[in-house]
């Protein structure tokens, strides 16, 4: 299962306007000026400010204090779940009908693609599959970037 359009949407304007607020906050590449530009970007520049946000997660709380792209109180809320993310390595278990369950180590997760389901992307044949990801909370689900093809 994956989340509805509006909800991705909405969750990769979120993540952009995060992700450029780390770039300008850290001054990390001062050619990248906009989303499109950062979109643009080279993948190791974009991995490199996704890895800063998740080595300082205070970054959170500063996006929100400053609030650049005057987002509502309920897409706030969900930026601030972010600090609670999950990062590490997963075996793509099984899919269900409902959402795809991960495993890394004691902990087993249901999580939701976004565009796309994983069980559209990964045949059920290459399962378990290992895979490193970061699972974020989303509006009372799990959502998991791997096999993704953005940074975040």
């Amino acid at each position: 299962m994956n989340l509805s359009r509006q909800d991705a949407d909405l969750f990769f304007r979120l993540i952009g306007a995060l992700h450029l607020f780390i770039n300008r906050k850290l001054k990390m590449y001062p050619k990248i000026k906009t989303i499109d530009d950062y979109d643009d970007s080279d993948k190791e520049d974009r991995v490199a400010v996704r890895d800063a946000l998740y080595q300082d997660i205070k970054l959170i709380d500063a996006f929100i204090e400053e609030n650049p792209e005057n987002f509502s109180k309920s897409e706030l809320s969900i930026v601030s779940g972010w600090k609670h993310f999950v990062r590490g390595d997963f075996y793509i278990e099984r899919f269900l009908k409902t959402q795809t369950i991960l495993i890394g180590g004691d902990d087993v997760y249901g999580v939701l693609g976004f565009y796309q389901s994983f069980a559209e992307m990964i045949h059920s044949s290459n399962l378990p599959l290992s895979v490193g990801a970061v699972l974020l909370p989303f509006k009372g689900k799990i959502i998991c970037a791997a096999g993704q093809g953005r940074i975040f």
